[in-house]
């Protein structure tokens, strides 16, 4: 960062925002709201660091996803895999479902898919431009899922509403490089409410209402759905065997987790207290990890654990925080005459430091000579010792709340480190371009427009109504039509299905799975010996020790439960094509 005459690249948009930078804002200041205003805020608002956690999650979730599918890319996405486009289009239940992926039954496409949808989930991980990497990450995913829906399971349902929803929100108002080159000067506020937060959270709160209530069986209610979903060898893990053992604790928790889907988030939506949201997301967060260790449930537990941090409510981040602006500061001195400088400073106390104070070296002529001198931006720390250089990187991430462990696996490197620091400081001009990214522009937090508000509230009514219907299918009526299916009727499922917004919540519900085993496709070849087709080796009546652990990824479990299932026995044929022609291709 040191002083040139050649970084200029933001100069002009800083100094075109001049005085007109209000102007320019989309954030408007805040204002005070009445008792009525501040219960439905705490109770349908969310938190902007909330919002950033939740930001980081889900781009993560989408990025192990995409790297999940990807290895079996040509098995499940291309012609010459299970699901040959012409059986994915015979198979599909609903003409209204759409995929890009559609396009083409060859592998270039669907790996240029896969790497876009991996280029916008990394821009959203860091928030540039994330309004733009929300829509697009919703769009190929819904894409991704409309070319195999024989491979999804709830989790994949939930991610890809939850995307939907996001598309109204303000996620890269915080810990983002959107808020990092903010050109506005309004205060941010802590929390937001408005249609989109509102059908976030009741789209959070009705998966679980509604799996809830469709666990309507006597094996629910008489609390022995937790022994039967255990007893899954498909899905149980170790630590299910040991649950096994324990029946009494096992009931017990059975009933607690059926009770509490029904009823906690009906609490969550009329208690405006932060603690019983607080208690409300740690209670979810435990059960979740309590199913995941027990159950290979795919990314369905991460789904939610995702969901669930933007609900975390703002006292959290108040208490947590607090100490982040207790510690000693340090304090950074850039070049003024440097926009890209100004930049990276900015994204030091965005996303690296948080409450780093700045300030251009031009401002203090003895700093100034100094940077001069010493041809580098300068870091003062709280022990009254100036750092420059790469010493000054490694000062920063010592005191970065986040970073700090950086600082210590950095510190081996430093000769290395300052000498790339040289070559890139002396070098700048040549980086320009590929700093452009960081230029000024507005922060988004509020600038939703009515319409979109609408068009938020307007999906949220439509997906309430599908949800209630599938409880009125769930709950015969003697043949009558309930008020949800003369409010919705069948004809219009085309308005929930073109967004992807089609969604049944029937995990392990109206009772757990009680058809189970493993897999095994014997074949006879030509000499007349016996093949498993599956396995690639001899056939074997023997149970495998654990029947979980014999699938290769939740995306091939997930796909044989599904055509082992008599809906979807028409995909068999297909498979078997499938395997015949891997069989041949290896022998």
């Amino acid at each position: 960062m040191s002083e040139g005459k050649s970084c200029d690249i933001f100069n002009d948009e800083i100094a075109a925002l001049g005085t007109d930078r209000r102007k320019r804002s989309l954030s408007p200041p805040t204002e005070p709201i009445n008792r009525r205003g501040l219960y439905f805020h705490r109770v349908l608002g969310l938190d902007l660091r909330s919002l950033a956690l939740f930001r980081v999650f889900i781009a993560l979730v989408i990025l192990a996803d995409l790297a999940n599918r990807a290895r079996w890319l040509v098995a499940h996405y291309t012609d010459a895999g299970v699901l040959p486009r012409a059986d994915s289009v015979a198979l599909t239940t609903s003409p209204w479902q759409w995929s890009l992926h559609l396009a083409s039954g060859a592998w270039p496409l669907q790996a240029l898919l896969f790497a876009l949808a991996a280029v916008f989930a990394v821009m959203l991980l860091f928030g540039w431009k994330t309004r733009l990497a929300t829509a697009a990450s919703w769009l190929l995913l819904a894409s991704l899922h409309g070319r195999n829906h024989l491979v999804l399971q709830g989790g994949d349902v939930l991610l890809r509403c939850l995307l939907f929803w996001a598309m109204f929100l303000p996620l890269g108002a915080c810990w983002s490089l959107d808020r990092a080159r903010r050109s506005d000067d309004w205060p941010v506020p802590r929390s937001v409410l408005s249609f989109g937060t509102a059908a976030f959270v009741l789209q959070l709160a009705m998966m679980y209402i509604f799996s809830g209530f469709l666990k309507h069986h006597p094996i629910w209610t008489q609390g022995d759905a937790g022994w039967y979903a255990l007893s899954i060898d498909q899905l149980a893990t170790p630590l299910a065997g040991w649950m096994l053992g324990h029946p009494d604790l096992l009931r017990w928790s059975t009933l607690f987790i059926l009770w509490f889907e029904r009823l906690a988030p009906i609490l969550l939506l009329v208690v405006s207290l932060q603690g019983v949201r607080m208690l409300t997301v740690l209670i979810f967060f435990g059960a979740h990890a309590a199913m995941w260790a027990c159950l290979e449930l795919g990314p369905f537990p991460f789904v939610c654990w995702a969901a669930w941090c933007a609900l975390l409510p703002t006292s959290f981040w108040d208490r947590l925080l607090g100490w982040v602006r207790r510690r000693p500061r340090v304090h950074i001195w850039y070049d003024g005459e440097c926009g890209a400088c100004w930049a990276v400073a900015r994204v030091i106390t965005t996303m690296i430091c948080p409450g780093a104070r700045v300030d251009q070296a031009q401002d203090d002529p003895q700093v100034h000579a100094e940077m001069r001198l010493r041809q580098s931006w300068l870091v003062d720390t709280p022990d009254k010792r100036r750092h420059h250089g790469f010493a000054a990187v490694l000062a920063v991430l010592r005191h970065s709340p986040i970073a700090f462990p950086l600082a210590w696996l950095l510190r081996p490197f430093s000769g290395l480190g300052e000498r790339l620091y040289r070559r890139v400081s002396e070098r700048r001009s040549l980086l320009t371009p590929y700093v452009r990214f960081l230029a000024p522009a507005p922060l988004l937090v509020y600038g939703r427009s009515r319409a979109a508000q609408a068009v938020c509230a307007y999906f949220l009514i439509l997906v309430a109504l599908w949800n209630w219907r599938t409880l009125e299918w769930s709950y015969p009526r003697g043949g009558s039509i309930g008020p949800a299916e003369h409010l919705l009727p069948r004809e219009c499922n085309w308005l929930v299905e073109i967004p992807r917004l089609d969604q049944y919540w029937s995990m392990f519900a109206p009772h757990p799975l009680l058809e189970d085993g493993w897999y095994d496709v014997p074949a006879t070849l030509a000499d007349g010996g016996e093949v498993d087709l599956l396995s690639l080796g001899a056939t074997s009546a023997a149970k495998p020790a654990l029947v979980s652990a014999g699938y290769d990824g939740e995306r091939w479990r997930k796909y044989l439960m599904n055509i082992a299932s008599r809906e979807q026995r028409e995909a068999r044929d297909p498979f078997a094509r499938w395997l015949r022609r891997r069989w041949d291709s290896q022998h």
